[in-house]
């Protein structure tokens, strides 16, 4: 194994037929073999000797390690009949922790650095896998985004782990939490006010669609006065409405208005203290009301016999109080 903590990574191990010679080679840390045969007709030089029961131990040098994937044959000798067989390195070493570089939201792929020839895979906060790449030749990687995550929710964790092709996995690499770089949005809509009202407490009145990736709620967008409009001035205006959301990110909306001017109070009181109409299209004779001669949907006979009545029954009441 590849394991420099573990001897099996630079110490031949094994178990051949008790007093056998053995070679090794294939691997360019194996020392040249310098223990001749038993039997004078083969040429042929070999490592160790097994013991007893067949048991063997060969050390490479100091300092010399195998490696994963480089493969070792052995060949044993006995009695002038040989026997080969041969081993793999095995990778038991997981990969060092990768390093995963700062995310923002507007990102198209996740970067960083991690062994080289590894997978890496990125995980979100639920230890689900997002997406994965192959490093490169630099130990950088560079995992595409998925299309259905862009962009990326801010404030959201994310980490990555790095796989070798024996299937050792990495420990977690570090934390990063995805930066929100994106200012918020809104559509302003026109309103119309009449002078003298007080304008709306809250802003966000004045638009509509509002929207921020990281979310509309309060504890993240505040919708404020930039300008207010002036309900002291009648006519058209622009009202500036800002929406900022907590990583700072700000737009200012212009809001146009229209302030329609205060309407004069109607009508007016007469002598008598009855209000009119102010019209001007009648008469007010003793708390009765005439139409004008003006008043061309009345006829005139109309408005004289109406008049004659009226007189009649003035001369009617003068007459019962003088008879009292």
């Amino acid at each position: 194994m590849d394991n420099p903590k573990d001897e099996h990574s630079y110490t031949l191990i094994g178990k051949s037929y008790p007093d056998a010679l053995i070679r090794f080679e294939g691997v360019a840390t194996i020392p040249n073999p310098t223990m001749p045969s038993d039997n004078p007709r083969v040429q042929a030089s070999y490592h160790v000797r097994t013991d007893a029961q067949g048991n063997f131990r060969m050390a490479l040098p100091k300092g010399k390690f195998f490696h994963a994937g480089e493969v070792v044959t052995g060949t044993s000798m006995i009695h002038g009949k040989t026997a080969t067989t041969q081993v793999t390195v095995q990778d038991v070493v997981a990969p060092k922790a990768p390093t995963l570089s700062p995310i923002r939201d507007q990102d198209e792929a996740f970067t960083g650095q991690a062994e080289v020839g590894t997978t890496v895979s990125i995980l979100d906060a639920k230890q689900k896998e997002v997406a994965k790449a192959k490093t490169g030749t630099n130990g950088q990687f560079s995992v595409a985004i998925p299309a259905d995550k862009q962009p990326l929710t801010p404030y959201v964790d994310y980490v990555a782990v790095a796989t070798d092709d024996a299937g050792n996995k990495s420990p977690i690499s570090n934390k990063q939490t995805v930066q929100d770089t994106t200012p918020p949005e809104a559509k302003a809509v026109k309103h119309t006010f009449r002078q003298g009202e007080a304008p709306p407490k809250d802003p966000s009145h004045l638009l509509q669609d509002i929207y921020d990736n990281a979310g509309v709620e309060p504890d993240n967008l505040t919708v404020t006065y930039e300008t207010k409009p002036d309900f002291t001035q009648s006519g058209s205006q622009v009202v500036t409405v800002k929406l900022e959301d907590k990583a700072g990110n700000r737009t200012l909306i212009r809001v146009p208005v229209e302030i329609i001017a205060r309407e004069n109070g109607a009508g007016s009181n007469t002598g008598s203290g009855n209000p009119t109409a102010g019209t001007g299209n009648s008469q007010h004779i003793g708390g009765f009301s005439l139409p004008s001669t003006g008043d061309r949907g009345m006829p005139w006979t109309v408005a004289l016999g109406a008049f004659l009545l009226l007189a009649t029954s003035t001369v009617f009441i003068f007459r019962r109080k003088k008879q009292s």
